[in-house]
């Protein structure tokens, strides 16, 4: 049974097209998460390595006076889970002591470690794979054929369970792969065979292991929550008879697993970090008895595999599928009728809506996109921690005299200016009558001085003519124009989520079954093709406007309202020649965009008019778009930095 359904999935060709796309975009993701290698950077970490393995032994040799600290605080509070929990920190650690740290800063393994995407790609995964192996039979009503015949209940519901467990497995190794395949191309990463500790963000981690021993627990972790996930949608499917209800109630766990991440290390999306299960030291309290929170977490994991998979078979070996209705879909019928009652109106619109939004279940999509659209805003934000003691001063500058350049600005300016020429007479004066070893003075003033200049540079252009200026965070600025990475992958998302939503609205299998009648009808025609285009225009609206707000966030976190008045052409980064505001340009960025957008958007239409077959039009636009996203990926450049090149050639 088990090769029977096995062979039936892999045989089918929609499944194989579904999966291969979620591979390509899964590779976008992971090529963007894991960015250019930044030479700079990595002497800079390198640098701070030496600084780090002092601060190491110490923090390992002062174990001992910290517990004698935290013990003595509670006085005669006689807490015994907390003196255990102290006195088994100490053990923990001690093992530590003759712990060797690497020398050199590991920049692949820590970048290895901060892709954490792979979750969300295994829950769609998970949801696609039940598709294919129980629901597409439900449907067809062949399950209710397979229930009545001698193994058509507990052994071939096992059988199908076991399909999705390996499948899910399989798809996430392969993810592992393409992550680690990726992470050694682009970075070295350098010898694992060294601690753990070697890594800073790893520095509390209390196991003795190595960095290969290390991923290779991460990569089992993650097999273990994907089976975890199996789980959950298992049970839901098998055990819900309402469309809906079976995606929706999964769905909404994860969500709120997701909105509701914190430091509690039973969150999936919390256990599937390697930094918070390798690098972060934590006992949970077990009948007043510490307990380490990985041995917890994987016993509860393994729980959690067991109950879901003997209620799923159970609740399918003995529920009759076509007589027996939960509760849960008695209320979503209920709800249906109610639905059915209030749209019983003539208004196309409305029901054009309820058929994309209700009954094809597009709603999931909209679900998703904001979870997307959540998730990646933050990537225009700019970062807490700088690169280079470069950046860290040029934006000590920038947070003091931010904003209108006044008499203020003018002084602050003047004064640093004075402070520096101090300092390097201070230097030469050291070096000739002492011979002092001013190295390490002299680089950190470097720093400074490079960062006043660029400074300088963007004052002197912002009041070259004698007009009004604002000093702009023009870095953090420049960083948000020109992220790439971010622009095409949210580019690509909604362009995905869009085409979904116009080949269901033009291309449904259900409607084009009475396309015929329906044309004979009084508004059958010129009038529902209307009616379906501005159904497009507004879901595209939608889709685009929600598509925007990560830049838009980081262009206000950046950029004050009296700051869009200046002039593009005065800015020192990015450089860009045309004799427009900055407002001006940015709505221009934003209309190329929409025009993008647009023409996706009647590719779309103009193929399901044309196939009637929502899943051609879907998997053959789908691909387009993310061939355009690679090309614009590996070329390095966006909607705005072509904008940029036009304006500079005097196209604009």
């Amino acid at each position: 049974m088990f090769i029977g359904e096995i062979k039936k999935l892999v045989r089918n060709k929609k499944f194989i097209v579904v999966v291969s796309i979620m591979l390509l975009v899964e590779i976008m993701t992971i090529i963007y998460c894991l960015g250019e290698k930044n030479a700079e950077y990595v002497d800079y970490r390198n640098s701070l390595q030496k600084e780090y393995i002092e601060t190491y032994d110490i923090f390992i040799n002062g174990i001992d006076e910290r517990a004698q600290t935290l013990l003595s605080s509670l006085g005669n509070n006689n807490d015994v889970y907390y003196k255990r929990n102290i006195d088994k920190m100490v053990s923990d650690y001690k093992r530590l002591s003759g712990v060797q740290i690497d020398q050199k800063y590991n920049w692949g393994v820590e970048k290895y470690a901060d892709y954490t995407y792979g979750i969300f790609f295994c829950i769609v995964f998970t949801f696609v794979c039940m598709e294919y192996i129980y629901v597409s039979e439900r449907k067809s009503a062949m399950l209710g054929i397979i229930r009545a015949t001698k193994e058509g209940r507990s052994r071939i519901i096992l059988s199908k369970w076991t399909v999705l467990v390996v499948m899910t497995v399989i798809f996430s190794l392969v993810q592992e792969i393409m992550v680690i395949v990726f992470d050694s191309f682009m970075y070295s990463t350098g010898n694992l065979k060294c601690s753990i500790q070697s890594l800073q963000i790893f520095r509390d981690c209390p196991y003795e292991i190595s960095m290969f021993t290390a991923i290779i627990i991460s990569i089992l972790n993650h097999l273990l929550i994907a089976i975890i996930i199996c789980s959950i949608v298992f049970v839901c499917f098998v055990s819900i008879n309402s469309r809906i209800m079976e995606c929706g109630i999964p769905i909404a766990i994860f969500l709120l697993e997701f909105l509701s991440l914190n430091d509690s290390p039973n969150n999936i999306f919390y256990a599937w970090n390697m930094k918070n299960v390798i690098g972060v030291y934590q006992n949970l309290n077990i009948a007043g008895t510490p307990v380490d929170k990985n041995y917890v977490n994987f016993i509860l994991g393994l729980a959690i595999i067991v109950f879901a998979t003997l209620i799923g078979t159970i609740l399918f070996s003995i529920r009759y599928v076509s007589e027996i209705k939960v509760v849960l879909q008695y209320i979503q019928e209920k709800i249906r009728n109610i639905f059915s009652r209030l749209l019983c109106v003539e208004n196309m619109y409305v029901n054009e809506f309820y058929k994309l939004m209700i009954v094809q279940k597009k709603w999931i999509l909209l679900l998703f996109l904001s979870i997307g659209i959540i998730g990646s805003y933050k990537t225009y934000m700019p970062a807490n921690t700088y690169q280079s003691a470069y950046e860290a001063t040029y934006h000590m500058y920038l947070s003091a005299i931010h904003g209108k350049i006044d008499e203020q600005t003018v002084d602050y300016i003047e004064k640093e200016k004075q402070y520096i020429q101090s300092v390097e007479n201070q230097i030469e004066l050291a070096i000739e009558n002492n011979g002092i070893d001013t190295a390490e003075i002299t680089a950190e003033l470097d720093s400074r001085k490079r960062a006043f200049d660029r400074l300088n540079q963007q004052y002197e252009k912002m009041t070259d003519d004698g007009s009004v200026g604002y000093m702009i965070d023009e870095m953090n600025l420049n960083s948000v124009m020109k992220n790439y990475r971010s622009d095409i992958i949210i580019f690509m998302t909604v362009s995905i989520v869009l085409v979904m939503f116009i080949s269901g609205l033009f291309a449904s299998k259900d409607e084009m079954q009475v396309s015929l009648l329906l044309k004979t009808s009084k508004n059958g025609r010129y009038r529902l093709m209307r009616v379906k285009k501005s159904c497009a225009i507004i879901i595209g609206g939608i889709i685009y406007l929600t598509g925007l707000i990560p830049s838009i966030a980081g262009y206000m976190h950046v950029l004050g309202i009296e700051e869009l008045k200046v002039n593009v052409n005065k800015l020192y980064e990015p450089q860009i020649s045309a004799g427009i505001s900055l407002l001006v340009f940015l709505a221009l960025i934003y209309l190329i965009k929409a025009l993008y957008f647009g023409l996706i958007g009647a590719i779309t239409i103009a193929l399901s008019k044309k196939t009637g077959n929502e899943f051609v039009v879907s998997v053959f636009v789908t691909l387009f778009v993310i061939v355009i996203a690679l090309i614009l990926y590996f070329s390095k450049i966006n909607l705005t930095m072509i904008l940029i090149k036009l304006a500079n050639r005097g196209i604009i």
